[in-house]
This record gives C-alpha cells, structure tokens and sequence, in this order.
C-alpha cells in the first residue's frame, strides 16, 4: 500500500494507472467497510472517479462491497468514515434485500432487536443504518440434518 500510494503521487502517476488498468479492467474490493483513506485513495485514484483515472480518460470500473455494521478493524486503520464518505460517491448502491446466510428465526430475531432500538438510533456512527432483509431461501433446520442429527 505504501509503495502504491507513493507513487501514485510522483511523476509516473497517469502512467502508473494507464499500466494497472491495462492488467486489471475492473476492481471490485470486498469488506470495504475495512478500508482506510489511504487504499480508497488509491482505488479510487485507479479504477473509480479519482483525479488521475480522470486526468487519463478512464471509465470507472470500481464495485465496493461492504457493511458499515461490520466494520472490525480500527485497530490496524480501517476506518468506517472511509466506507461512508464512499457511499456518497457511488452511483448506484444497490441495497442486498436477502440473507442467504442466516436462517430466517435469527433474521427475525435481528430484525426485532433492532426495531426496539429505533433502526438508525442503534449506531454510535451517523450515516449508518439497519435495513431488514428477508431470507434468500426456504430452508429450515430439517433441510439440513441427516438421519435427525446434523
């Protein structure tokens, strides 16, 4: 990261990104919501809407994925900020509608919790919100036993 940010601030930038995108058409940066300034400067700089990408006439080819909610790793500079400053750039952001994960009993339960705790009063972070989802499949505990047992 260091190397690549310094040179992403040196004479050899444009030529930097017109090389890096020649290799890799698109990023796509899952857990976003670990990233600290520094790497989305250099995303952004590279495959979204960031002064250089633009200085040589490139499209943005960037997908971030990530939740706010989930955001672990302050101790090593990942900043939540970060995440959110990106959610005001992005041109479209669709929202995932369903949890393919979790079985639909602990969604419910989620879900109530943070009804209780009003959907966007449960956060220390303005900016981040809970959004209900339903579950992506019909699957119950029976579905995945064998012979009564799991």
């Amino acid at each position: 990261v260091d190397g690549v940010a310094h040179a992403l601030e040196g004479p050899q930038a444009e030529a930097l990104v017109q090389r890096l995108r020649a290799q890799y058409a698109i990023a796509l940066v899952d857990e976003f919501q670990d990233t600290d300034d520094r790497q989305w400067a250099i995303f952004s700089n590279v495959f979204g809407e960031g002064p250089l990408a633009r200085a040589v006439g490139l499209e943005p080819a960037l997908f971030l994925i990530g939740d706010p909610k989930q955001a672990i790793y302050g101790f090593r500079g990942g900043d939540v900020r970060t995440y959110l400053a990106a959610a005001v750039t992005a041109e479209l952001a669709p929202p995932l509608s369903h949890n393919f994960r979790s079985r639909p009993g602990v969604l419910a339960a989620i879900d109530a919790l943070y009804a209780q705790a009003g959907y966007t009063d449960a956060f220390l972070t303005d900016g981040i919100a809970f959004h209900p989802v339903r579950p992506g499949t019909k699957r119950v505990d029976a579905d995945l036993q064998r012979d009564g047992g799991p």
